[in-house]
């Protein structure tokens, strides 16, 4: 019984942090040009990422990057960083984002607001199946977002060892994601 009630406080609260995406900024002494090559080194850019043999997955220019931690399974609310790439007198300022990607939180409201309508317009027949099939979006988006609970520090700490900065110099705010 204890279990359970630590287990609803503690996850189920955190449900908004979970979707809400948070800001991130890492200042490297490095060059914007080698915060480049390095990232872009470490990363697999192909399609299909799962037969890769680098930690991060993702998409590079040298502006901006959209990086997340390489998986060997499909998880669409994987938290990823968005990022992008500023020149600054010491060195270079990596800012952005930690969340899901904007297509599936497009498609997630969709689909509830859908179910809702749905609901709504043929309530007479059964309340009861309209309210289990939006309940049952809210747990997929609450599975998807706890196996993905850890990729957030992973992708900081990573970034951190590769880019040759300290904890000092990072400026972190927003919800549960890292």
């Amino acid at each position: 019984m204890a279990f359970a009630s630590k287990f609803r406080f503690s996850k189920l609260g955190s449900m908004p942090k979970m979707i809400k995406p948070s800001k991130f900024i890492i200042l490297s002494p490095l060059s914007k040009e080698e915060c480049y090559s390095r990232i872009k080194e470490s990363i697999d850019t192909s399609f299909f990422s799962v037969f890769g043999s680098k930690p991060l997955a993702g998409k590079i220019s040298e502006n901006s990057a959209q990086i997340r931690k390489r998986i060997n399974y499909q998880n669409s609310f994987q938290t990823q960083l968005t990022a992008k790439f500023i020149a600054s007198p010491k060195g270079t300022k990596i800012e952005g984002y930690f969340g899901i990607h904007k297509l599936v939180k497009f498609l997630i409201a969709s689909i509830i607001c859908f179910l809702v309508l749905t609901e709504i317009a043929i309530s007479r027949l059964s309340s009861i199946g309209g309210i289990a099939l939006i309940v049952s979006c809210c747990c997929v988006i609450f599975i998807g977002k706890y196996i993905a609970r850890d990729e957030a520090s992973f992708i900081k700490d990573y970034l951190i060892d590769l880019l040759e900065t300290n904890e000092k110099s990072i400026e972190q705010e927003g919800g549960a994601d890292g």
